[in-house]
């Protein structure tokens, strides 16, 4: 009896084993250049647009979720991991631009995981949203449209679009997949006679700035590329990691929270990660922007490549 208690639990032990590790540790796929990040490519189309290049970049840390570490990237330790929800300014002479929109406190509640949430930065956030020449998102999912779709103005008419979708420039496919961005919500009314962005690799859409696209960790993915005045650049990657670590190791996030909690494409994002990867070897000068690696934005600061606070 003991005996056959001691094989059941080694079994079952075994069988755990195989399950923790094959959803949230291994990582094989296979390597391939099936997404490739043409630079050259790239920075042409930086040059393209007439017009004073960006000055500089800020961020707003508006809230942090806490997840265990394994879900961030495959193999983390189970330890808490800070995510850091982040909106970006980009700064030219005469006004500026956003990147992502963060997401108001009633979202962040919704996210169902210990957080905090300043609310200061949240309303400079906002501030400068409302005073933007230009908005675009990495993609569409709640902490990144959020701020966006949250707004006063998006749902005070029934009649006409808020003003802030005439200065925002979200793809058909942001617009086209709004379950992937709830609980937040597009009203109906901010997307009457709306324009969608449609375009196949690469668009430049403002003087020094450059989308690419990078469907995979959503539908309406996409990278942006930013090259300053003074020859300084900077590749924001959204979402396809969570962490640094994540394009150095080549490690995406686990079976567990790709397949069944994010629905994405576990191989494009593994193959965006090839291409960050042999980009930042490549081109060491780039400042690659994460999503949500507070460590990572940090350093950034530390340097004076990214400022602290909108302005």
């Amino acid at each position: 009896m003991i005996k056959k208690l001691i094989i059941a639990t080694i079994a079952f032990t075994a069988i755990l084993g195989g399950l923790y590790y094959y959803f949230l540790i291994e990582t094989t796929s296979p390597q391939t250049d099936a997404y490739t990040l043409n630079i050259k490519q790239i920075r042409t189309l930086a040059n393209s647009v007439e017009g004073s290049k960006p000055l500089a970049i800020n961020a707003e840390n508006v809230a942090t979720l806490y997840f265990p570490g394994v879900m961030v990237y495959a193999g983390k330790n189970l330890s808490n991991h800070p995510m850091v929800m982040y909106s970006f300014q980009v700064m030219f002479n005469d006004g500026h631009a956003l990147i992502d929109t963060s997401l108001n406190r009633e979202l962040t509640e919704q996210m169902g995981v210990s957080f905090d949430f300043d609310d200061a930065s949240f309303k400079r956030m906002i501030t400068a949203m409302e005073s933007a020449s230009l908005i675009v998102l990495t993609h569409e999912h709640p902490d990144h449209i959020g701020g966006l779709a949250s707004h006063p103005t998006m749902a005070a008419s029934n009649t006409s679009p808020s003003n802030l979708m005439k200065i925002a420039r979200l793809t058909t496919e942001q617009i086209n997949h709004p379950e992937k961005a709830l609980p937040a919500v597009l009203p109906t009314s901010s997307l009457k006679n709306y324009k969608a962005l449609d375009y196949q690799t690469t668009h430049a859409i403002a003087p020094g700035i450059v989308l690419i696209k990078a469907a995979g960790h959503s539908p309406g993915s996409q990278m942006v590329f930013v090259q300053l005045s003074n020859g300084k650049e900077y590749l924001f990657v959204g979402d396809i990691a969570w962490h640094m670590d994540s394009i150095t190791e080549i490690k995406p996030r686990p079976r567990l929270v790709s397949d069944f909690m994010l629905d994405e494409d576990r191989q494009a994002v593994h193959n965006q990660l090839f291409a960050i990867n042999k980009l930042a070897k490549e081109e060491p000068g780039i400042s690659i922007v994460v999503g949500h690696d507070g460590d990572k934005m940090a350093e950034y600061q530390k340097k004076e490549l990214i400022g602290k606070y909108f302005q």
